[in-house]
């Protein structure tokens, strides 16, 4: 009796189209392919002759051999091809009523697009995605999920569905679904598997149509713990220290979709509590918080950032939380809070902590200012982490820059590919990051507007430790690979 593993097959999913789904499903049996001389199908007990009689009537050309696989991989692929099933009648069904075969009142009440909302929606949370991106093409669409920073390819349709996809989308997000040349934003909510999520929608005009990102937000999602979040113990000990301040100005940097927003998030969630009154100003609110008063920017209302901070600063808060840093005059508004006896976190997007005092300057603040107010700064990125259903010691070692520095006994891991972590060797993601705590001597090269330099030394001096040490340090630890830390480009 020959056992298989399913996650190395190359199934063929034609072969199950003639069979109904209730037998696959009864008898736990899934056809994989076809040779010369027979098929081959997967099963529990190759020797259940009731099942091999039912199958048999579906193949009557070629002689069928029967292998050995687990109840769960066999579980999993029949879903999969149920989904696929499933998915392919739903689109051909939309096809036949775009071509007005089947009556149909208006796109709002087409259940059958609605329809396929959901299962791009499911697909996408399960997947554990955290975007939806549906980009159009001269001849179809192509709709992509980013799972652990990358992109991967869910779905392409043609370009008829598209059509109306996009339509019911933006309908649902209260969008002009006739308005095709503006960039517009809008959210809406859903429930998948009971819990809900919140859904962030962003059109953008391309040459062939308009292009969708959907950001997907889990609103019964726990707030960050930060001792849970991936920070190596001395960066972390040193983030919390600054948290503890009375006042001053907490920076949480890095490039876009590095989990800046959800380090605040665990921040304020560090710090609440019954004595403290914390406002935050948002665009938009993500996750609310008990104890927290928060508001939502708002263009319609004339409301953005620097204004709604000076009406916040009439509510005398002790902390004051910035969505995000994004102009001289919001800065220069939570510059003065830090100096007036706040403490001011918020986000900005620079590479690293030692860029960010440049930044601040470019942006026309006073270094003087900047001195007295900064009182730390975290970069941080999200490293992906080695799977560990198919973690294996790795066997050989990827040429490194010479600001990489190993040992030759160090033992290094990478991840073999499997169907739990969709053959791409890892699984989640963790955070790596720097933490710069702004001190007497740095303050005083900040003031005296020193090279970035001195200003460099000095930290190192302090015992300042690099993202990039801390990500080599995951691949030592055998969190992550050699190959992760190069990929996030830190030679």
């Amino acid at each position: 009796m020959s056992y298989t593993n399913l996650d190395n097959v190359d199934i063929n999913y034609t072969l199950s189209l003639n069979i109904p789904y209730y037998l696959l499903e009864q008898y736990m049996v899934l056809p994989l392919y076809e040779t010369n001389n027979f098929y081959v199908l997967t099963c529990l007990d190759p020797n259940d002759i009731d099942m091999q009689e039912q199958i048999q009537r579906f193949f009557d050309t070629k002689t069928i051999k029967y292998v050995k696989s687990e109840k769960k991989q066999i579980s999993i692929y029949l879903h999969q091809y149920k989904e696929q099933d499933k998915l392919k009648k739903l689109l051909a069904k939309i096809k036949t009523e775009m071509n007005g075969l089947i009556k149909h009142t208006s796109i709002d009440q087409n259940t059958s697009i609605l329809e396929l909302i959901d299962i791009i929606l499911k697909r996408a949370i399960r997947n554990k995605s955290s975007d939806i991106h549906i980009e159009p093409t001269p001849t179809y669409a192509l709709l992509r999920v980013r799972i652990d920073g990358l992109l991967k390819e869910l779905y392409n349709f043609e370009y008829d569905i598209y059509l109306p996809l996009i339509s019911r989308i933006k309908l649902l997000a209260s969008l002009d679904i006739a308005q095709k040349k503006q960039s517009q934003d809008g959210r809406f909510s859903y429930i998948v598997d009971d819990a809900s999520y919140d859904f962030r929608i962003s059109t953008l005009s391309t040459i062939h149509g308009e292009s969708i990102v959907i950001r997907i937000l889990n609103k019964d999602q726990e707030l960050l713990d930060l001792n849970k979040a991936g920070m190596n113990a001395k960066s972390l000990s040193l983030f919390l220290q600054s948290l503890r301040q009375p006042n001053g100005l907490v920076l949480i940097t890095g490039p876009t979709g590095s989990g800046k927003s959800t380090t605040l998030y665990g921040a304020i969630n560090e710090i609440k509590d019954i004595n403290h009154k914390i406002i935050t100003i948002e665009d938009p609110v993500e996750y609310t918080i008990n104890l927290i008063q928060q508001v939502n920017v708002s263009k319609e209302l004339g409301l953005n950032f620097s204004n709604a901070l000076r009406s916040i600063l009439r509510q005398d808060p002790d902390t004051i939380m910035i969505g995000e840093i994004r102009d001289k005059e919001t800065l220069q508004i939570a510059i003065e809070s830090a100096l007036t006896g706040h403490l001011v976190l918020s986000t900005l997007h620079t590479n690293n902590a030692l860029s960010t005092i440049t930044r601040l300057i470019d942006m026309g603040l006073e270094p003087y200012l900047l001195s007295g107010a900064l009182r730390c700064i975290v970069s941080q990125k999200l490293i992906r982490k080695i799977c560990t259903n198919c973690k294996t010691k790795a066997t050989t070692i990827p040429a490194l820059p010479s600001t990489i520095k190993i040992d030759k006994n160090d033992t290094f891991y990478t991840g073999g590919g499997c169907k739990e972590c969709e053959f791409t060797g890892y699984k989640g993601r963790e955070i790596i990051c720097e933490s710069l705590i702004i001190d007497d001597k740095l303050a005083r090269l900040i003031a005296s507007n020193e090279s970035s330099q001195k200003i460099e030394e000095q930290a190192i001096n302090n015992g300042f430790v690099s993202i990039k040490e801390n990500a080599l340090l995951k691949a030592k630890q055998s969190i992550t690979s050699l190959e992760e830390v190069l990929r996030m480009s830190f030679q």
